[in-house]
């Protein structure tokens, strides 16, 4: 994996977190064509959600079903490189 598939994921942003109900990850023009999977994750490795994308600039995610707590959100683009962001549920 090189270091610019890296970099490409890295700068992806995670708004509004906290939140209650939405979240949105955005992604870098870079990333444009695509396929994107996004998986939710308990801090004990369960997997609360996984959803596979074709690339947008931005992605929504409904977070209406998970309880208040701490959880792990992994990007991953054409499955080589992987990104987690701490996503914080209100």
């Amino acid at each position: 994996v090189s270091q610019s598939r890296y970099q490409e994921v890295e700068s992806a942003m995670m708004y509004p977190n906290p939140t209650r109900t939405e979240t949105r990850i955005a992604l870098p023009p870079s990333t444009s064509s695509k396929q994107v999977t996004v998986t939710i994750t308990t801090p004990k490795g369960n997997v609360c959600s996984t959803k596979q994308y074709t690339y947008d600039t931005e992605l929504k995610l409904n977070t209406e079903a998970l309880t208040q707590g701490i959880y792990f959100v992994s990007i991953k683009v054409d499955d080589k490189k992987e990104l987690v962001k701490k996503l914080t549920i209100e």
